[in-house]
């Protein structure tokens, strides 16, 4: 039960039933992308504005998942055959651009869902992730399995049930841009911030750590589940720079929801992971779970949070869709709020927990 960090050190779980979520790909979806515009950090820091980037790559194939204020929809059950004759059935989730990966691939990456083949660790072989080549045929079925993967992790709570900060909580990026490139580990994750009512995310030059209004705020934990992987001895970076990526650590927790499911919150302080949160502990929506930092592969302090599901056969992760749930989204730092029971939040969208509406 070995998780492969960017430090790429393997490292045991020897408390807990689930394995960590890891794989032998050198990711759990961390941020290698510019988190700052040029000219938002201030003199002296040198920042590269990120490329252009296709907003519709390794998307849900019903709903564009980065669109503001939309909710994973259903799509139609579907029959495959491989290349090799095998059949199977499931609803085809997200397709991955496994060429713009750090580590290109040949082909799209299908992730197939099937709450037939839902079981506890390590039986659980709801997703199945293959590569487009390997499909010989594509057709729809009769589905003979209830409701879709949207309903599946609705009526088993796999959402975020509560933003990451207790006090409004600012998307900065969303299912999209530099997250489609990390090798399938970040494509349906998201970067949390706070601003002040004008929409900064920084007082003063924005060149230190604590200039930045997320930093040291304590990070809630969104759902309910057992803690199967911390990190809080990674070194915060100089907002503007981070370590290469393969020598970074990411200071996190990682949360088993249910079978292959895990949650992961990423790039806490050095030393900042809550006293309570450890390997085996039972944690609920609204724990506290450390302090905002900025370790790892990370630009400025902030916080990446991502639903993950590990694939036993292929020892690797995957980010896979999820929504937020009960919870109150605004297009402005002030509002007003709206309450909505799910939605999968695009950037520049500013969230509360549910009740908190103006």
């Amino acid at each position: 039960m070995a998780l492969l960090r960017l430090v790429l050190v393997a490292l045991t779980c020897a408390a807990c039933s689930s394995p960590p979520p890891g794989s032998s790909s050198p990711d759990l979806g961390v941020d290698s992308g510019q988190l700052v515009d040029s000219g938002d950090v201030g003199p002296g820091v040198d920042v590269v504005d990120p490329p252009d980037l296709a907003q519709d790559a390794g998307r849900d194939m019903v709903a564009d998942l980065a669109a503001a204020d939309v909710t994973i929809a259903p799509s139609d059950w579907l029959r495959f055959e491989t290349t090799t004759g095998d059949v199977f059935f499931g609803e085809l989730v997200a397709t991955y651009d496994t060429a713009r990966w750090w580590n290109p691939v040949d082909g799209p990456l299908y992730a197939v869902f099937n709450s037939s083949l839902y079981a506890p660790y390590p039986d659980d072989r709801s997703f199945r992730f293959v590569s487009a080549n390997d499909i010989a045929s594509m057709e729809p079925a009769v589905r003979d399995v209830p409701g879709s993967y949207r309903d599946f992790l609705r009526d088993n709570g796999i959402v975020f049930a509560q933003p990451p900060l207790a006090e409004t909580s600012y998307v900065i990026t969303g299912n999209d841009t530099y997250h489609l490139d990390e090798d399938g580990f970040g494509d349906f994750a998201w970067d949390i911030e706070r601003t002040d009512d004008t929409g900064q995310r920084f007082t003063g030059l924005g060149a230190a750590n604590t200039d930045f209004l997320v930093w040291d705020q304590p990070v809630i934990s969104g759902v309910s589940g057992t803690v199967i992987d911390v990190v809080d001895t990674g070194v915060d970076n100089v907002p503007g720079s981070h370590p290469a990526i393969g020598t970074a650590v990411n200071n996190l927790v990682g949360i088993a929801l249910g079978g292959s499911f895990y949650a992961y919150y990423l790039h806490f302080r050095e030393g900042g992971l809550d006293p309570g949160i450890f390997v085996g502990e039972r944690v609920g929506v609204g724990d506290n779970l450390g302090r905002a930092g900025n370790s790892g592969v990370s630009l400025e302090p902030h916080i990446h949070m991502v639903l993950l599901w590990y694939d036993v056969v292929a020892d690797r992760s995957y980010s896979v869709p999820v929504e937020f749930a009960g919870i109150a989204t605004s297009t402005t730092p002030v509002g007003p709020f709206d309450e909505v029971d799910y939605v999968v939040p695009s950037a520049e969208t500013w969230l509360r927990a549910g009740a908190q509406t103006n």
